[in-house]
């Protein structure tokens, strides 16, 4: 869903597997449990308030997580201080150019 969205210009986030139930919208997948579902929305704002809505256990759907430790939207607020994120110039086997360079 990340690299859709990119070619997109949209942001995706791809939940932790099990946040954001597969069942009833997603048909089972030849990928297993690579298959994810998430929001493909305009900012990280707006996928972390659709997140709220979407994420939250559903007992029809075996890797389920419980209920969400707080509210996603509200997680924005505390910045991204502390927090790791990784970063790859190599996807799908092609190299990508950083923009500007």
């Amino acid at each position: 869903m990340r690299i859709p969205a990119s070619f997109c210009g949209i942001f995706a986030l791809r939940p932790t597997y099990g946040r954001v139930p597969l069942y009833p919208v997603y048909p089972a997948s030849a990928f297993g449990t690579l298959a994810h579902v998430g929001p493909m929305t305009r900012d990280a704002a707006d996928a972390a308030l659709l997140t709220d809505v979407i994420a939250g256990p559903d007992s029809r759907d075996w890797p389920a997580l419980g209920p969400p430790p707080g509210s996603f939207a509200e997680g924005l607020a505390g910045g991204v201080r502390g927090l790791r994120a990784a970063h790859t110039l190599y996807e799908a086997g092609v190299a990508l150019t950083p923009a500007g360079s």
